[in-house]
Order: structure tokens, then C-alpha cells, then sequence
């Protein structure tokens, strides 16, 4: 999620806020693994995607299914960086 969220930073996640809302970051399991995207809406259907620009690297993911399911929202985070 780098440049918005690096290695060593600390989040808080409010896991009462489980609903997409387009452009907000959300903490998910993805298959089996826990990951922190951004999420937004691409011809009615909910993608994952990382801050990150090298998309080869950081592709975005289909949010759809029972192997997607957030966890929760993303609220606050606190990091060493400026």
C-alpha cells in the first residue's frame, strides 16, 4: 500500500464497519490471506487495489465471493514516516 501505508506502520481497524464504500481501505482476508486495500466500484463490481503504482508487482483483485471477506475498515494509522 506504499506510498499510504508502509512496512511498520500501526492501523486500527473498526471491525463494525464491514459494508464497500467506494475509495476507503479496508482490511481483508483474500484467500486465506490478510491483506489492506483500497476498494472501489469498476462496472458494478468491487475491486481491491494497492496505493502502489507498479500494478505488475500490485495487481488489483475481483472483491467478490467467499473467498473475500472484509474484515473491517480502516480508521486510523500511525506511522514513523512524514
Amino acid at each position: 500500500m506504499e506510498p499510504g501505508l508502509y512496512d511498520g506502520d500501526t492501523i486500527v481497524i473498526n471491525t463494525k464497519e464491514t459494508e464497500p464504500v467506494d475509495g476507503e481501505v479496508f482490511a481483508v482476508n483474500y484467500e486465506g490471506e490478510l491483506i489492506v486495500k483500497r476498494l472501489f466500484r469498476d462496472a458494478g463490481t468491487w475491486v481491491l487495489s494497492s496505493d502502489n503504482s507498479d500494478k505488475r508487482k500490485h495487481p488489483n483483485k475481483t472483491a467478490s465471493g467467499d473467498l473475500c471477506v472484509i474484515i473491517g475498515k480502516v480508521i486510523h494509522k500511525q506511522s514513523e514516516r512524514i
